[in-house]
């Protein structure tokens, strides 16, 4: 019987630590608006295969499916080299590096 009323309020502690207070709303979440979209592509002075690649599928695509928003100026492309201190303002974030 002990062991049971254990387990209860066991139960009944971990269900009030789990209701933090913070009621979920039925607002709708903002909507995002963007004048243009960023393709940023990081590599580094030493460009292998696989780097090199990437940068010609991403133009590919770029080119294929989103011409007129390219075009447009709506979606950018963009390679930068953390390697040169120019770039160092937008390389010093977090986890941003070439292969």
């Amino acid at each position: 019987m002990k062991t049971i009323r254990q387990c209860l309020l066991l139960v009944l502690a971990f269900f009030l630590a789990s209701c933090s207070g913070n009621a979920q709303t039925n607002e709708p979440p903002p909507e995002v608006t963007a004048s243009r979209i960023e393709v940023l592509d990081f590599h580094t002075d030493h460009r292998c295969k696989t780097c090199l690649a990437i940068e010609n599928l991403t133009k590919t695509v770029l080119a294929d499916s989103y011409a007129k928003e390219v075009e447009e100026g709506k979606v950018t492309f963009q390679l930068i080299n953390v390697d040169e201190e120019e770039n160092l303002a937008v390389t010093a974030g977090p986890c941003i590096s070439g292969c």
